[in-house]
């Protein structure tokens, strides 16, 4: 997802899995939203939610940020 290199606070943590980003859910939100045209945006909510069900983007911390696992 390229648009992600665009939000300072989608860029990667730093940890010991450099496949994981952690991020915040409107910055998510907004890299896809960026990527897709608005006449499909149902598509953003589609990704968000598939994301978050496989245990691919899961709340941390304060429940403010996510981390996208094997992005």
């Amino acid at each position: 997802m390229p648009a992600l290199a665009m939000y300072p606070a989608a860029t990667p943590a730093a940890s010991l899995d450099p496949a994981s980003i952690t991020t915040t859910l409107y910055d998510l939100v907004a890299a896809l939203n960026a990527e897709v045209d608005p006449e499909d945006d149902a598509l953003v909510t589609a990704a968000v939610v598939h994301l978050i069900n496989a245990n691919r983007a899961r709340f941390v911390g304060s429940r403010k940020r996510l981390a996208i696992v094997d992005a």
